[in-house]
């Protein structure tokens, strides 16, 4: 009897530590980013809908167009999300892109105001939106595009129609402010915005 018993524990014993090896402590839930706001048409900002990280928000928009020195029009397209309060948190855009319709490939800035090719930036903003926090740089590592499909550049009732995909890494040559903030971000969505005069 004792021998039965010395067995069926020993055998347990053996189940349970492979039942205990076999149990991952499951990871932590994705914690999803804090909520942002549009500010509207009193700003001369139009509403979009945006996509980070795999979560979507409404921000706020605007395109512009410029001449640099050298002569040459470019288009930037600016987006924005804002605390509920309308404190500015997110900034992101395109800069230096062509006046046209067509898919373009976007890089770093070079530190060039005349470079023609396109280029992205990314900031976080805390405080009352004022304080700068966290800078990106466009992903080495990763594809960037905006997709322009439709342009008007008509005085006073232009407007401009696309998409985008943009990846950003945090900028390493600067300590990173709000811990809380990715490492690696994603922005992509559709836009259909006015062009500012």
């Amino acid at each position: 009897m004792n021998m039965h018993r010395m067995k069926f524990a020993f055998y347990l014993s053996i189940v349970l530590i492979f039942l205990i090896a076999s149990c991952s402590k499951d990871k932590d839930p994705v914690v999803p980013p804090p909520l942002r706001y549009p500010l509207y048409e009193s700003w001369g900002l139009e509403t979009v809908d945006i996509n980070k990280n795999g979560y979507s928000y409404v921000g706020s928009s605007f395109a512009t167009l410029s001449t640099v020195d050298s002569g040459d029009s470019i288009l930037t397209v600016q987006m924005y999300g804002y605390t509920q309060e309308g404190a500015l948190r997110d900034h992101f855009g395109v800069a230096h892109l062509p006046v046209d319709v067509g898919h373009h490939k976007v890089g770093r800035y070079d530190g060039n105001p005349e470079t023609l090719a396109p280029w992205a930036h990314y900031s976080t903003f805390m405080s009352d939106g004022d304080v700068p926090e966290d800078r990106y740089l466009e992903s080495a590592s990763q594809d960037s595009w905006i997709e322009v499909s439709h342009l008007d550049t008509t005085q006073g009732q232009g407007f401009v129609v696309g998409s985008y995909e943009l990846h950003y890494s945090i900028d390493q040559s600067e300590p990173k402010l709000n811990p809380d903030n990715p490492d690696e971000v994603e922005f992509s969505g559709y836009f259909e915005i006015t062009l500012q005069d």
